[in-house]
């Protein structure tokens, strides 16, 4: 028997799900257990050769959305009631991207074309409505032709009910314009140098992609383009 516990940002327990089932002697997969409760066959499988059993948090239209349970919840597993691990995933309300030539929140706007030579570095702001505590955002920046170009770490902390992203003590310094806020939520600020690097160098222009993970998990994705000054 599987035992799955969710505790919500506060620590308190939201819910347990157990899921029974069997394994069979060199068996790669998760079976039913017959006699016991049904158990879609969709969460019994295998991952890699080794069974692996699936549990859902349903999310939409629950408590978690009607009252903004957002925030880094955390997971503990036991099998036949014996705790063998934890772990934490994140959830936060509907971030945004948007892109600006300078870095200041007043730039804010829908617009994701640039013209090289005209500005000399790109500013990727990402707001985190909802979430609270240390936290890393990572940034991956994608090439016109789909090959990753580099990618960069942002640690940040967010007070509980907190309107800015703040410092993170305990992690490496960032400059104190990359931490800031966008219409009174949490918004962290990426910079893509681009005068004078290899993409004006060897003219990588086109739709670029962005992709963007806190504390790991992919959140979103976006694309800007890159345009020479005599394209219309």
């Amino acid at each position: 028997m599987q035992t799955v516990e969710f505790y919500q940002p506060d620590g308190s327990l939201y819910t347990k799900i157990a899921t029974p089932f069997r394994v069979r002697p060199k068996e790669p997969s998760a079976l039913a257990v017959p006699g016991a409760a049904s158990v879609p066959v969709q969460y019994l499988t295998s991952s890699n050769g080794v069974p692996t059993v699936v549990t859902v948090l349903p999310v939409a239209g629950t408590n978690i959305t009607q009252y903004n349970l957002l925030g880094a919840w955390t997971v503990r597993v036991l099998l036949d009631g014996q705790f063998v691990q934890s772990a934490q995933f994140t959830l936060t309300g509907i971030s945004e991207i948007f892109f600006c030539e300078v870095v200041t929140t007043d730039c804010r706007s829908s617009n994701s074309t640039f013209t090289v030579g005209a500005f000399r570095d790109l500013c990727v702001f990402v707001t985190w409505p909802g979430v609270s505590g240390d936290l890393l955002q990572t940034v991956e920046f994608y090439l016109p032709d789909g090959s990753l170009y580099m990618k960069k770490d942002t640690p940040f902390r967010v007070l509980s009910g907190g309107t800015t992203a703040l410092a993170d003590p305990d992690a490496l310094p960032v400059a104190p314009e990359f931490l800031t806020s966008s219409q009174s939520v949490p918004t962290v600020v990426t910079m893509l140098p681009v005068a004078g690097t290899y993409i004006t160098q060897y003219n990588l222009l086109g739709v670029w992609s962005v992709r963007v993970l806190l504390n790991g998990t992919f959140v979103q994705g976006a694309q800007f383009t890159l345009k020479a000054p005599d394209q219309p």
